[in-house]
């Protein structure tokens, strides 16, 4: 039983070694490098051909003082041995490693100094520069001293109630990187022995950065455009997430890593042409209404009838190109009327008047013309008040009642549009209107209910 036992246990010893080695075999390591960049430094690469010049003009002024201040017999006591320091050579004669316009900051990658640098690829401030402008006689190196001592002031930041400490953005972001790409199924963040490349480039704007994130493995770049410090650990998440899976960073927002650059508060709106819209027309509207025979005592019946109130339209139309977009607010008066005496049973429903509003899309056939026809359609709201006729009572008549009803409309519209190329210009426009809802209404009197379709023809100015 016991050898059973042991068997079991180094079975099961070997398994699990077997599977944490097949596990870390099938990690990918991942190298994560991050750079604080400039802008001027990407200029300064398009100029080569002027730096290669540079050099080869500072090694001849080296040679030729070497040769006048003799030969030394291996680092003697002689100072005419010696070669020019960087301070006593003109700055147009320094290479770009040691111009002060050009000289990068030392940081990591360059190898270790004493005090801490910029990062690869920081320049000098803008002052130090106006100061060459202004023609500032000191020695380029020295300028460059001054300047770089003013970059490191800028970054040392106190924290409230603690020592001063210094912030290296390209560091802290890396080390977050790390932490998440280590968290990512697959994937291990490694500083050698790599196989694969997250590189991470931070371009300094006047708050904040703007970050380019590639990763080799896919080939993938991805950009945000501006984040700050304190989005940092944000930021390293969602791009590892958008990196090593392959996916867009804007598909990676959660609720907790929202930067600023995911509002749409910045983002540029396209401003098209507004005009004023006034037209007047007619309407004609089918359904099925109580109606009285001419000069009959009995009480109105249901019968087809067909309805003419007139419209007004005003709104404001909205151009951008090929599209438009009406917004308006209509009524309507009716037209046709009859009088008490001419239905004593009662019950007759004339229209009355109706108001709305509503939005239609249009889109022109041709945008650039003088002239041009133009479709759409829309939805619109509708209410409308239908007068009925009381029946005689006792040999009195009362006073018409109104019914109110409505509901949302499906329109269609077509029209043309004449002389577009002025400042006021016209349009005749059909449209034909097809109701969501059935108009049910009744009182007293009367009752309506019909579905009750429409048609309308308009002629306006658009101003």
């Amino acid at each position: 039983m016991k050898r059973v036992i042991r068997a079991v246990a180094v079975v099961c010893s070997a398994a699990m070694v077997l599977a944490i080695a097949s596990r870390a075999s099938a990690q990918t390591k991942v190298c994560v490098r991050t750079v604080v960049k400039t802008w001027s430094g990407d200029i300064a690469e398009s100029k080569s051909a002027e730096s290669k010049k540079s050099q080869k003009k500072t090694k001849k002024v080296g040679q030729s003082a070497g040769d006048e201040g003799g030969q030394g017999d291996g680092g003697g006591d002689s100072e005419a041995g010696k070669p020019l320091a960087p301070e006593t050579l003109p700055p147009e004669t320094l290479p770009p490693e040691t111009r002060l316009e050009d000289r990068p900051v030392e940081g990591e990658g360059e190898g270790e100094g004493e005090g801490e640098g910029e990062g690869e690829g920081a320049t000098a401030p803008a002052s130090a520069k106006e100061d060459i402008a202004a023609g500032d006689a000191r020695p380029a190196w020295t300028r460059y001293a001054a300047a770089t001592a003013s970059v490191e002031a800028a970054r040392v930041i106190p924290p409230e109630g603690g020592p001063k400490v210094t912030f290296e953005p390209e560091f802290y972001l890396r080390r977050l990187l790390e932490h998440y790409v280590t968290h990512e199924r697959g994937f291990e963040a490694v500083r050698k022995g790599c196989s694969e490349t997250v590189m991470v480039e931070l371009y300094p704007l006047n708050h904040g950065w703007t970050v380019f994130a590639r990763y080799s493995g896919h080939a993938r770049e991805e950009k945000v455009d501006r984040v700050q410090a304190d989005e940092f650990d944000a930021l390293a998440q969602r791009i590892s997430t958008s990196l090593l899976e392959d996916v867009a960073v804007d598909t990676t927002i959660s609720r907790s890593t929202v930067l600023r650059a995911d509002s749409e508060g910045r983002l540029r709106r396209i401003t098209g042409g507004a005009q004023f819209r006034f037209s007047v027309g007619t309407a004609i509207l089918l359904g099925e209404l109580p109606t009285a025979s001419d000069n009959s005592p009995a009480p109105a019946s249901d019968e087809l009838r067909v309805l003419a109130p007139f419209n007004f339209n005003i709104g404001v139309r909205n151009l951008y190109r090929a599209w438009a977009l009406d917004a308006f607010l209509a009524t309507q008066f009716g037209t046709t009327r009859r009088t008490p005496s001419q239905n004593l049973g009662g019950g007759h429903a004339d229209y009355h008047a109706g108001i709305g509003a509503g939005l239609h899309f249009l889109r022109y056939v041709d945008p650039k013309g003088m002239n041009s026809f133009y479709f759409g359609g829309g939805a619109s709201v509708q209410a409308d008040r239908y007068r009925v006729i009381p029946p005689e009572v006792g040999g009195r008549q009362g006073s018409p009642k109104g019914l109110w009803g409505g509901g949302t409309n499906i329109d269609l519209v077509a029209g043309y549009e004449f002389m577009r190329a002025t400042s006021l210009h016209f349009f005749g426009e059909l449209g034909g209107t097809v109701p969501a809802y059935r108009f049910e209404t009744a009182n007293d009197v009367a009752r309506i209910k019909s579905y009750v379709p429409g048609a309308s023809f308009k002629i306006g100015i658009l101003y």
